[in-house]
């Protein structure tokens, strides 16, 4: 029993034994525990094998941290993926990005919020990893575009709002404007654009 070599040893500096009496319980008690640590590690290791670590549990539902190919992922598992709502840490080349959400096989899918590192947010609808529907893009500058996407592109029709509170509607295609843009001023007036 360690306890009882560690108050052995104790009492023997207590009772002013040899130096080498004590040095020589003490690398006793180091080896023991240096193999008890190791027989337990090991014991660990096989039974991680054989079954997953539990899980987290949060309203009924497993929460996991995984380490993914794109990062680090907190949240819902499914078949060992994320699939359900969770946090995805990027790393590699997206380190500082963050998306948050839903996840389906793994990927980014249904409603959420991807945060850049550069500051830009896009909140909305996802598919496959991707900007696909309807949503709001937020630009660190101040302006934001609410509309329909697709492909993590402006795809269809859309509103810019701009920080001096002016606002342009009109079609967009592969993340362009097309055709005709109206502008509503803040002082009320009302301007055309056209994009060929």
């Amino acid at each position: 029993n360690i306890i009882k070599i560690m108050q052995n040893i104790v009492n023997d500096v207590k009772g002013n034994k040899s130096k080498d009496s004590i040095i020589s319980q003490l690398n006793f008690s180091i080896n023991l525990m240096n193999f008890i640590n190791e027989k337990v590690t090991k014991e660990l290791k096989q039974a991680s094998g054989n079954m997953a670590p539990p899980p987290l549990i949060s309203n009924n539902s497993p929460i996991m941290t995984l380490n993914t190919e794109d990062g680090k992922y907190i949240g819902e598992v499914k078949n060992g993926v994320p699939d359900g709502g969770g946090k995805l840490i990027y790393g590699g080349y997206l380190t500082g990005d963050l998306y948050e959400g839903d996840f389906k096989n793994g990927e980014p899918d249904g409603k959420g919020k991807y945060c850049h590192r550069n500051g830009n947010i896009y909140e909305g609808d996802m598919v496959k990893d991707k900007a696909n529907g309807r949503g709001i893009f937020y630009f660190k500058d101040g302006r934001r575009f609410e509309g329909e996407f697709k492909e993590d592109a402006r795809e269809g029709k859309g509103i810019f709002y701009f920080p001096n509170g002016d606002r342009t509607m009109g079609d967009y295609h592969r993340d362009k404007p097309i055709g005709i843009h109206v502008t509503l001023h803040l002082n009320g007036e009302v301007t055309q654009k056209k994009y060929t």
